[in-house]
């Protein structure tokens, strides 16, 4: 066995938060930290950039950095045979960039990896890296700073990710927000962040009802004032109503940009408020992990959202 390293490799023009000193520990064996043993090693900055062709990359000082044990590129993963161990461990570096964004702290994220052996021998034969889809926030998020307390909210976030039950409802709904938010087209971006959306809160049988539930659902689910729920409820009708745009003959050709952009940045807060809450009560977490679980618990939202003034479950003009 020998010690390799996935590193998740930073550009300058990714950035990473205000007030980053020295190693950020993300939780999971996963930090943020300075330049690597692997990107200090002698010719491989050269080999890196050689490998994706003519684009050079502007590497940062900064990398995410997971350590394992692997006999070899290829070892297969104990968890899962399926896949490589390296596989995992980029699986690892995503999570921890998903928990970044989560946590408010916006950036970074990654736009190439690379696997190597932290014993460099073989040279280059051993090295393995490709590029990657960074996340790219949107361009009201703002940048918090990296201090103790937000690292402490990005461990507790990061360790439930990593634990996920596959498959379950929250690993699509993190899956398909990763997904979402690595696409700069807009009419794919909100689709994606709405099926994130529906694996949450989204019933499991479809029906005639299954927009108007959807809506109860996600402002039931937000235990704030009544009014606050209800303009929740107008929000989730409107972002579900964009979303029906882009899935149906890409109609968002005809809604100003402003108006898609602001569904999109509504549809990431509920996604980021959601999986806040979610992913830090152990309670919900259990709850959401299973489909019959998060069935009852949601629809369960749906009927006390309805209860609280008699709310007609036939709302006329909207989107199925």
């Amino acid at each position: 066995m020998t010690r390799w390293q996935t590193v998740g490799l930073l550009t300058q023009g990714q950035g990473f938060p205000k007030g980053t000193k020295g190693i950020a520990d993300l939780g999971g064996g996963v930090n943020l930290a300075p330049i690597s043993t692997l990107l200090s090693e002698p010719g491989f900055t050269e080999w890196l950039r050689a490998s994706h062709g003519h684009e050079e990359l502007d590497l940062s000082d900064y990398a995410f950095v997971y350590e394992y044990e692997a006999s070899g590129l290829g070892d297969p993963d104990p968890d899962d045979p399926k896949r490589m161990k390296q596989d995992a461990a980029l699986e690892r570096i995503q999570l921890a960039s998903i928990a970044l964004w989560l946590s408010n702290v916006i950036r970074p994220s990654f736009s190439a990896y690379a696997h190597a052996p932290l014993e460099m021998e073989g040279g280059v034969a051993l090295w393995y890296t490709r590029r990657a889809e960074p996340i790219r926030p949107n361009q009201f998020d703002r940048h918090h700073e990296l201090d103790e307390e937000a690292e402490q909210t990005i461990r507790e976030i990061s360790g439930s990710l990593y634990a996920l039950p596959r498959p379950s409802p929250l690993w699509s709904a993190v899956r398909f927000l990763l997904f979402g938010l690595r696409e700069v087209v807009g009419d794919t971006r909100i689709t994606l962040l709405w099926i994130a959306i529906e694996a949450l809160f989204g019933t499991i049988e479809p029906g005639p009802e299954t927009s108007r539930e959807l809506y109860r659902r996600i402002a039931g689910f937000f235990e704030t004032t009544r009014k606050e729920q209800l303009a929740v409820h107008e929000l989730a009708k409107a972002g579900w109503w964009m979303r029906c745009q882009a899935v149906h003959g890409g109609r968002t050709r005809d809604v100003k940009p402003e108006m898609l952009l602001e569904r999109i940045v509504e549809a990431e807060r509920i996604l980021r408020m959601s999986f806040n809450r979610i992913l830090r009560d152990p309670v919900l977490l259990a709850t959401f992990g299973d489909d019959a679980t998060r069935e009852a618990f949601v629809a369960t939202k749906s009927a006390e959202f309805q209860a609280q003034d008699g709310m007609s479950t036939r709302d006329h003009g909207e989107t199925q």
